[in-house]
């Protein structure tokens, strides 16, 4: 029910099929050749039956794309899928191998093959080791003296491995590397837990892991807190220790197999072998056992027309690709571990009330020893006349992160060394703590322990 709209060209005169008086009729089969002014035009009216035959198309055209976007994601699918070789099969994590490796490699030729294809499935559990050990050797030294085997009993590590805990303590750039170590550990860590059924061994003993998931652990389940790790807790090092042994015994057989000298084989120690470290980076060269790009370089060698290879070349080229990774690790029960010493509160349990008042400094912290106890007082005292204290936290984090692991003797040279300092600096004339610091050639020269 609209109106004809009318052109400015168009003289107000039309003739039925036409799009004006002067022109040929649009179509012979429409209209029928009368002339009318557009006063005497009547309303359009809409007939949609005409339209049934375009709609009728129309939804054929849709159906017929639809069908090739379906077949397009279909053949996009085919593309990245793995596709199996010309004669392969499939190995336990449902990945293609080359039938050949399984005949003829494994069966007549080829040692190397036989050890290779054997191993690929333990790769992903070698390449835990740089987390777990770092993991490890970072929850010794941040917690050691610190906490009592009742608060490790409590603290979950879950709890504890998120960013508004990490950031109370550590700066910024600690914090950010620690979560990321935190969630590569975890999601490893827990499929290895899954597909050992939570079992792991230690010489002849099988031992049950107690939780599914290391977020469940506590901190005392962590720690090596006795003397042999058998004797409870140390499920960590129990991990790492198992690991080694046989990343061990992979590189015994191979260099046996690869007809290498054991000479050119080096050891490393456990605490090198950390994440993002150089030892690292050697240690994924073994990613390539595991990838299909192991299987691409097996196909490169085949003899053409015939599912034989050159093997003394193939050996070669695997030898190539995981030669950076030719080490042992030395034995982590000498070189890593290190039993858990908990804070110990009996000197405060055995002293009374009166006694412990005395151990007790300004700033509420408590003392061992009366002595160490005057100097930090001292310290303290020449501070406030420098008016030298400072608020800034990030500041106080950093000197934590820093000092916390010191022993007695290296803490106690601090201490006398900041006494030294601030007496030394109570003389100088227009000078800043930062410059008068700067201009001693060395620390040490201050009484600071060389740390």
């Amino acid at each position: 029910d609209k109106p004809f709209l009318v052109l400015q060209q168009n003289c107000g005169r039309f003739v039925c099929g036409r799009y004006h008086a002067d022109t040929t009729p649009m179509n012979l089969s429409h209209g029928c050749g009368s002339s009318f002014d557009l006063s005497q035009a009547g309303y359009y009216n809409i007939d949609t039956e005409r339209l049934t035959s375009l709609q009728e198309v129309l939804i054929k055209q849709r159906k017929t794309l639809e069908q090739h976007n379906s077949m397009s994601q279909v053949w996009k699918r085919m593309h990245q899928a793995d596709l199996p070789y010309l004669s392969s099969t499939i190995d336990r994590s449902c990945h293609f191998v080359p039938q050949s490796i399984a005949t003829i490699t494994l069966e007549k030729e080829s040692n190397v093959f036989r050890h290779i294809v054997e191993s690929r499935q333990k790769v992903e559990i070698f390449l835990m080791l740089p987390k777990l050990i770092e993991l490890y050797m970072w929850l010794h030294s941040t917690f050691d003296a610190l906490i009592s085997s009742e608060e490790a009993s409590s603290i979950i590590i879950g709890s504890l491995m998120n960013e508004d805990q990490l950031s109370k303590r550590f700066e910024p750039i600690q914090v950010e590397h620690l979560l990321l170590l935190w969630a590569k550990t975890k999601d490893s860590l827990n499929t290895h837990l899954q597909n050992c059924n939570n079992l792991v061994n230690w010489d002849c003993e099988t031992l049950e892991i107690p939780f599914k998931n290391i977020e469940d652990a506590s901190l005392l389940m962590l720690f090596s807190a006795f003397d042999h790790p058998t004797e409870g807790c140390d499920y960590l090092f129990i991990l790492i220790n198992q690991i080694i042994g046989q990343f061990n015994e992979f590189m015994r057989r191979l260099t046996e197999v690869e007809k290498i000298s054991a000479k050119n084989c080096r050891s490393i120690d456990p605490k090198t072998l950390l994440f993002r470290s150089p030892a690292e980076l050697c240690l994924r060269a073994l990613e390539f056992i595991s990838s299909s790009n192991f299987c691409l370089l097996v196909e490169n060698f085949r003899v053409p027309y015939k599912d034989e290879y050159n093997v003394t070349g193939l050996e070669m080229a695997i030898s190539n690709e995981i030669t950076g990774c030719h080490f042992t690790i030395e034995n982590p029960m000498s070189r890593l571990r290190t039993q858990f010493r908990f804070r110990q509160d009996s000197f405060l349990q055995n002293t009374d009330a009166h006694e412990m008042e005395g151990l007790k400094s300004s700033a509420n912290t408590y003392f061992v020893h009366h002595q160490d106890l005057q100097i930090f007082e001292k310290c303290q005292k020449l501070l406030q006349i420098q008016q030298l204290q400072h608020s800034d936290q990030n500041l106080k984090d950093v000197f934590l992160a820093k000092f916390h692991n010191l022993d007695y003797d290296d803490m106690r040279g601090v201490l006398d060394g900041m006494r030294t300092l601030l007496n030394t600096f109570a003389f100088s004339k227009e000078q800043t703590i930062d410059s008068f610091i700067s201009e001693a050639e060395k620390l040490q020269e201050l009484g600071f322990p060389a740390l």
